[in-house]
């Protein structure tokens, strides 16, 4: 790992989180299963119920627009959430306890710094921030379709090619699948990066990684193999394979022409990538490995989002439930 980063340069947020522990690398990022949860969304719908072009704020090789992005934050996200619900084309935003929900609902929470549990493994989730994000989800949640606090990771794909969502926040299969099932769907899709927050700008994102066992026979050739890997016309091979949809984890690997000539739309996919102030974010940030796991296997943070806009009860309610499950969590 020292080696590569010294040749391609830092690694994602999230790779750096969980690959390495207590001082180590315990295994090799790879762009392989690294996959960014973004924001797909209809060109079109934004255009005409919410007022502004998607596609000059985020174009196709050349930087973000500075003005539009700064607009770019999650209370603006709000906002066009309420014109598209309107307009009878909400967002499809999931809010089960389902992976996908728990990765864009994780990136709300870090745009505002507000951490269940910090990287001392102390539960902090008694805070303002805290607090303030259950209120902006008992602001949008009546924007989002009913069912949402059902859907598994396939309903938001499936919302989306149909026709009926302005946007998602998902890898870009389901733009591959429209491509395939529903091009006139697929014309209007655009990629770009997470809205910000005071704390900064976050894409939700999974992440790979390729090891090698501690009772390996020979392990010097596997280290060859990963370190061909990972050399740059290697990567360059992933990426052009995965249609663009695979991230690789260093940020010298991320320029390849696969995103700016991908389409239909061309250059749909040139904004997926982190770039620039994005951070790449994997759920459970910046808890201990161990508690952010049970953190999003049980879907702690969706959980609270349901108590305090499902159940009835306050946003101090679903405070108080958090700290108790994840209290339980530090115990185990």
């Amino acid at each position: 790992m020292t080696a590569l980063i010294k040749e391609h340069g830092k690694v994602l947020l999230g790779s750096e989180y969980i690959g390495r522990q207590q001082g180590r690398w315990i295994a090799v990022p790879t762009g392989l299963q690294t996959t960014g949860q973004i924001p797909c969304a209809r060109i079109d719908y934004f255009k005409q119920f919410v007022g502004f072009d998607i596609t000059r704020m985020y174009p196709v090789g050349a930087p973000p627009d500075k003005a539009l992005t700064d607009a770019w934050t999650w209370d603006g996200f709000l906002v066009a959430a309420q014109k598209c619900a309107a307009a009878g084309r909400p967002f499809g935003m999931p809010l089960s306890t389902w992976s996908d929900s728990v990765n864009w609902v994780s990136a709300v929470f870090a745009a505002q710094g507000a951490q269940l549990v910090d990287e001392e493994g102390n539960v902090t989730v008694k805070s303002d921030g805290v607090r303030e994000v259950l209120a902006w989800f008992q602001k949008i949640v009546p924007s989002l379709p009913p069912s949402v606090f059902a859907w598994d990771n396939a309903a938001n794909n499936k919302w989306l090619i149909s026709g009926q969502g302005a946007l998602i926040m998902n890898p870009p299969g389901a733009w591959a699948v429209a491509v395939r099932d529903a091009p006139d769907v697929a014309q209007q899709l655009w990629t770009f990066h997470s809205p910000s927050g005071p704390k900064g700008r976050f894409d939700p994102c999974n992440f790979g990684f390729w090891g090698i066992w501690n009772f390996s026979t020979n392990k010097s050739a596997a280290k060859s193999l990963l370190a061909y890997l990972s050399t740059r016309s290697a990567v360059e091979q992933l990426v052009a394979g995965s249609r663009g949809v695979d991230i690789p984890p260093y940020e010298k690997l991320r320029d390849f022409k696969t995103w700016a000539e991908e389409q239909p739309p061309k250059g749909t996919l040139y904004n997926y990538p982190p770039r620039e102030d994005v951070a790449a974010l994997l759920a459970g940030y910046p808890a201990p490995p161990g508690i952010g796991t049970q953190m999003t296997i049980q879907g702690t943070i969706c959980k609270m989002v349901a108590v305090c806009t499902q159940q009835g009860k306050s946003t101090e309610e679903a405070v108080d439930f958090a700290q108790s499950e994840l209290e339980g969590f530090r115990r185990s």
